[in-house]
């Protein structure tokens, strides 16, 4: 499997970090919270020969950390400035869990439509036992096991 590097520029004045494959038209993937870009390696290493695939590690998550956003409209905006300095041109997105809230929240706001959407085990509303988010907290490695 070809390992992509990851790669980083500001969004909104803040690191942003993703792991990019291809040419051609654009692949967008979200991860879910308590997921990284790395997800997705097997999709960018098999969809790089006819795309090209974007799978961002979203505020918070990944490597650089940092704080994540309040609300899933928070993830939705940041996405917009992601993919305006990606210049990405239309682009299709697929969010898993919450990336598939964020991408779904992300697509109602735009005033272009995307060139598609992929909800992967998602709702527009999702509800997480707290006991879970702490977990995810306290032991990330542990709680992403669940998942």
């Amino acid at each position: 499997m070809t390992e992509p590097p990851r790669r980083t520029r500001p969004v909104a004045g803040h690191p942003a970090a993703w792991l990019e494959a291809g040419s051609g038209p654009r692949l967008g993937l979200l991860h879910g919270a308590g997921g990284a870009a790395d997800l997705w390696r097997r999709q960018l290493d098999g969809l790089g020969d006819v795309t090209r695939v974007v799978a961002p590690d979203l505020p918070g998550h990944g490597p650089l950390g940092g704080r994540g956003k309040p609300s899933v409209a928070g993830y939705a905006e940041w996405l917009e400035g992601f993919l305006a300095v990606l210049d990405a041109g239309p682009v299709v997105v697929v969010g898993h869990s919450m990336g598939g809230a964020v991408a779904l929240t992300h697509a109602l706001a735009r005033r272009e439509p995307l060139a598609g959407l992929v909800l992967v085990s998602t709702g527009a509303q999702l509800r997480v036992l707290a006991r879970i988010v702490d977990l995810l907290r306290r032991h990330p490695p542990e709680g992403q096991s669940l998942f």
